[in-house]
């Protein structure tokens, strides 16, 4: 057995509600078997939670909308050009050793995430982005506005609002409580940020918000420690 969060939707901040389920887990790397994993916690989401439709966000996921909302695949404009949310993520990140790291924002997904700058260089202590320092704070924070930037432009956005809830298979909530002080973030709680704002408001004001909560630094850090997933 294994357990997981999943988010749904909140219609009051912080925009979302975590959630965790356990269910049979199927060992293994290959893609079929993650696929068995997500299938079988999207069913114990359904008995325990009464939710059917959720939507799995990655590059795991066998739906195509939630493969191309990975923000592995998603596309944001920066600097006239089409590069991915994660890229420009990790190129953001300043510690304080060094960055940000400008040149990351041009390399793929997965090489982004790799470099090794971004282990090596002390802390995180902001992000930086179009000019603006972004304060380490709860979501709905500076990854959530970022994704959401990206996300109202892609076709898939509507669809969105088809789903009760999200998950992503990587992110597990034990695994970031474990890991305090460091910088973690999850496409699928900003989706559900994003599915909940942007049913009452339009896209322009669901981004003017989550710009105003980024940017807020009195809301400060859950618990006291830095717990950005």
């Amino acid at each position: 057995m294994a357990e997981r969060s999943f988010f749904i939707p909140k219609h009051s901040p912080p925009y979302f509600e975590e959630k965790t389920v356990s269910f049979e887990y199927f060992p293994g790397f290959a893609l079929s078997q993650q696929q068995k994993s997500i299938h079988s916690m999207h069913q114990s989401i359904g008995v325990c939670w009464g939710i059917n439709k959720v939507l799995e966000v990655s590059t795991k996921s066998d739906s195509l909308t939630g493969v191309s909302l990975s923000a592995f695949n998603l596309m944001l404009d920066h600097q006239g050009h089409s590069v991915t949310v994660e890229s420009v993520y990790q190129s953001s990140k300043t510690f304080t050793n060094g960055g940000p790291f400008l040149d990351i924002a041009w390399r793929s997904s997965l090489d982004a995430k790799r470099d090794e700058r971004l282990s090596s260089s002390g802390a995180l202590l902001h992000f930086e982005y179009d000019g603006i320092v972004w304060p380490l704070v709860s979501s709905p924070n500076f990854y959530d506005f970022l994704y959401v930037s990206a996300l109202v432009k892609s076709r898939f956005a509507s669809e969105v609002h088809e789903y009760e809830a999200f998950s992503d298979f990587a992110y597990s909530s034990s695994i970031g409580k474990q890991k305090k002080g460091r910088s973690w973030n999850c496409q699928a709680r900003s989706l559900a940020i994003f599915s909940s704002i942007s049913s009452m408001y339009s896209h322009s004001k669901t981004l003017s918000l989550l710009k105003e909560y980024a940017l807020d630094s009195s809301r400060g850090k859950e618990n006291g420690s830095l717990t950005l997933f």
